[in-house]
């Protein structure tokens, strides 16, 4: 994974293990504060590409990018850090600065990132069953469509593998795959199947927005 700075890659990348914490706080912000991933590219001086890749955590960022990405969101550094940041950062801030706090401060962070359970917890509610019939032998249709979903979720998330939901739910991986391409290509239930799947995500980043609202203090939602 490589780190950009204006272009070039950074000698001194934001540590490995908080940077895609840091990125998904990013992109959660911009979401939230309805911003598109272009334009605040444009404010920060980054190419969009590139930009899309930071959030995705495909590139690290550096002390330069994110406080031009930060500035460009209208966004404190407090905001992706929760936790023990400084009052005041003092006045020469550089990347082995940044780097000692990041690593004094990762400890404990919360995970925006869905789970196995939370998403099992989200399809369940979606389809109205319960989660140990998720995890049961019942063949019912729509418990077996349910854990496609499951399945299908879980292929969406880089740090979640279907050899970890499959021992979930006592399934084998490749009868998951062929249940999910089998449901996808059903007319109309693939529609119902792609419906609900988007009910699902909408709830995981719901939660994933009251997490980040909650620990990085962006504060609640109006009516929320």
């Amino acid at each position: 994974m490589s780190a950009i700075k204006g272009g070039r890659v950074s000698e001194n990348p934001i540590p490995t293990s908080v940077n895609d914490y840091v990125c998904e706080c990013i992109r959660r912000i911009r979401v939230v504060r309805g911003l598109r991933v272009r334009e605040v590219a444009e404010r920060a001086g980054i190419a969009a590409g590139s930009y899309s890749c930071l959030e995705l955590g495909r590139y690290r960022l550096n002390l330069d990018n994110l406080f031009r990405i930060l500035h460009a969101l209208g966004a404190d550094i407090r905001e992706v850090w929760p936790g023990d940041a400084p009052a005041e950062l003092p006045q020469r801030v550089d990347d082995s600065y940044l780097q000692s706090w990041l690593l004094q401060s990762s400890e404990g962070m919360p995970s925006l990132w869905p789970t196995l359970d939370s998403i099992l917890e989200a399809v369940a509610d979606v389809y109205g069953v319960a989660m140990e019939e998720l995890m049961s032998p019942s063949r019912r249709r729509l418990v077996v469509e349910a854990r496609m979903a499951a399945a299908a979720l879980t292929r969406e998330q880089n740090h979640l593998t279907l050899v970890a939901l499959s021992k979930r739910l006592g399934r084998d991986v490749s009868g998951l795959i062929h249940g999910m391409s089998r449901v996808q290509g059903r007319r109309p239930q693939g529609e119902r199947f792609k419906q609900r799947l988007v009910q699902i995500r909408e709830r995981l980043q719901a939660e994933g927005s009251r997490l980040l609202r909650k620990d990085a203090g962006l504060g609640a939602q109006p009516g929320a």
